[in-house]
């Protein structure tokens, strides 16, 4: 059967939902958005519980950078539920967060910097002060509650090769934040995966490529099957 037409869209680390904006603008009016926070809990499995009863019935999820991590465990709990994933520029690397883990600069930190918001875009983008300003908003937006949550969360234990849905993982040439040997590797760990390289995008790839990350998403998911049996079998 056809991929259900409810997308839920799940950002980046400390960027909220207007991160969509412009690729929602860009998908077709038939399709149901449904953008989330990364909050309502101290770790991952916790966020997944706080988003599983406001999910669609059958749904694809979108998940970029950390919201890749918060996906494919949605995609564990909930196969219900979830028939496909979008990584965008994730990784399958494990990663322990939290203070012990931390130096006592990066402690105090409850922003992203103007050099580390550089450093996540393609370098000919890096002087964009439009793209800049845009992602510093967001972050002011969400504030220090929510980087000392997120920062927090651990990126360890969550679903891969287990995963039966569809998906497709798209990575970037230019990404200095999670590189394409990542996407490359996430790619050959999940069974029903199809990979996909940006060549001029760096780490924000729904900010600096949004057109073509919709159009993307549109041509796989109009190549893709469902595979969920209404029987209970995946």
């Amino acid at each position: 059967m056809p991929m259900p037409q409810a997308l839920v869209l799940l950002p980046v680390f400390m960027l909220d939902e207007t991160l969509w904006d412009q690729v929602i603008q860009a998908l077709p009016s038939y399709y149901t958005l449904h953008p989330f926070p990364l909050c309502g809990g101290d770790d991952i499995p916790a966020i997944v519980q706080w988003i599983r009863p406001q999910l669609p019935k059958r749904c694809v999820v979108v998940g970029f950078s950390l919201g890749g991590y918060v996906a494919r465990q949605l995609a564990a709990d909930c196969p219900e539920s979830v028939a496909g994933l979008v990584l965008i520029a994730t990784s399958l690397r494990e990663q322990r967060n939290g203070t012990e883990h931390q130096s006592p600069i990066q402690q105090k930190l409850t922003k992203l910097s103007p050099r580390a918001i550089r450093a996540a875009l393609h370098p000919q983008q890096g002087d964009c002060e439009a793209l800049i300003s845009a992602v510093h908003a967001m972050g002011e937006r969400l504030g220090p509650t929510a980087w000392r949550c997120q920062a927090s969360l651990s990126r360890t234990g969550i679903a891969s090769a287990t995963l039966h849905c569809p998906t497709l993982v798209i990575g970037s040439r230019h990404d200095r934040i999670r590189s394409l040997a990542e996407s490359e590797e996430l790619a050959q760990q999940i069974p029903q995966s199809t990979l996909k390289v940006f060549e001029a995008s760096g780490h924000l790839i729904p900010l600096e490529q949004p057109q073509l990350l919709a159009k993307t998403i549109v041509e796989w998911l109009g190549t893709t099957a469902d595979t969920h049996d209404d029987g209970g079998n995946t």
